[in-house]
């Protein structure tokens, strides 16, 4: 009889890393063992369109509940608990902040499912002051917890997990995104003036907010320009600071070196165009964005900062500099620019690095054996 495990999830933008993750699991689970269901508690048409759109794209089960906040959680709580009986579900899978605490509450229900959570965080990178009780309450409860990285597993051991409950998974990729040929239609960036020659582009990726920090990567802009005039930088995605960083862009006569064209639907077809890639997270528990840019091959800039030090090598497939360092960052990049041959080749070391330690199928490997263990009780 086949496992049956619900993915309950609370994405109320477009596609992070937890979205990505569970996208690019989803056709690699054995489907004579497992059968897989995905539930998003926080759909909407305008903001979740990526995951929700990815997930009815690829034909996957999937349950949508409308909500928006801490304030909605109890009706949705009732939604959910009338989901779960009736689709009879093994494992209940949580991930992110408000699913987490969800979850949590299922596991005192007792109706004959185990729970597993899945922790994409800290508690510094995203927990306001009000859910920190609440997410430690829900993650003592569930069967087991997983941390996505070593900066995540000692988060949770400073909040008294015990060491046995705790899992460490790293996410993975499905390379197959970034090797099949892309079709003629697939997106491209829009360079903007035709008058700006963009000899050097840059590139990254994430939702726009605050501890994405890409307003340090701005601030790094003008003093990149000094030495590359040409150089255009190019920031995907969307999120609550896109205002403050169209402001920020105005504010440092950037509008000629700068786009931000919202959310990107082809990560491969983006990568595809940039000379280099940059992560300026503050916080950043794990980062698969990271894992995108060097499956693409493209040598990067990012920050050190907890999970990504557990990907990128400084100085083998990246650069690494300290967290909201404007000058530090201009550096690295201007550094990267000046020699792109050896980027091109730090591209490479992370490609490999990538297939030997990051791929999707050993992530979903070490998932099924878990929702095996814990269905087993």
């Amino acid at each position: 009889m086949r496992i049956k495990v619900l993915h309950l999830i609370s994405s109320p933008y477009g596609l992070g890393g937890a979205e990505k993750l569970l996208l690019d699991m989803a056709p690699h689970f054995h489907t004579d063992r497992f059968a897989i269901t995905f539930c998003n508690i926080f759909d909407s048409p305008t903001q979740s369109r990526g995951f929700t759109q990815g997930l009815h794209a690829s034909g996957l089960e999937h349950h949508c509940i409308g909500g928006s906040g801490i304030l909605n959680l109890p009706s949705v709580l009732a939604k959910l608990v009338n989901l779960v009986k009736a689709g009879a579900y093994d494992v209940v899978h949580g991930h992110l902040i408000h699913a987490t605490i969800l979850t949590g509450v299922l596991s005192r229900l007792q109706n004959g499912h185990r729970t597993i959570v899945t922790r994409h965080y800290t508690r510094d990178a995203a927990l306001s002051h009000n859910l920190e009780f609440a997410d430690t309450w829900a993650i003592r409860r569930a069967d087991r917890v997983v941390a996505i990285s070593s900066a995540v597993r000692d988060d949770l051991l400073s909040q008294g997990v015990a060491a046995e409950r705790i899992v460490t998974i790293a996410n993975g990729i499905d390379l197959a995104n970034f090797d099949r040929e892309l079709p003629s239609d697939a997106e491209h960036i829009d360079l903007g003036p035709r008058d700006v020659n963009a000899d050097y582009l840059i590139g990254s990726v994430g939702n726009l907010h605050e501890r994405k920090d890409h307003l340090t990567l701005l601030k790094a802009m003008p003093s990149v320009l000094l030495k590359f005039p040409n150089a255009r930088l190019v920031v995907a995605g969307e999120g609550s600071e896109r205002k403050g960083l169209e402001d920020a862009v105005t504010a440092l006569n950037l509008s000629r070196h700068v786009l931000l064209p919202g959310f990107c639907g082809s990560v491969s077809a983006f990568l595809n165009q940039i000379d280099l890639y940059v992560h300026p997270a503050r916080f950043e528990p794990f980062g698969i964005a990271l894992l995108e840019a060097m499956a693409a091959r493209k040598g990067l800039v990012a920050t050190r900062t907890e999970g990504v030090v557990d990907i990128v090598e400084d100085g083998v497939d990246g650069h690494l500099v300290p967290v909201a360092d404007p000058d530090a960052m201009a550096n690295a990049i201007c550094r990267a620019l000046a020699d792109l041959d050896v980027v091109r080749r730090m591209g490479r070391e992370g490609r490999k690095k990538v297939e030997n330690c990051f791929r999707i199928e050993r992530t979903v490997d070490a998932y099924e054996q878990l929702y095996e263990q814990t269905a087993a009780g």
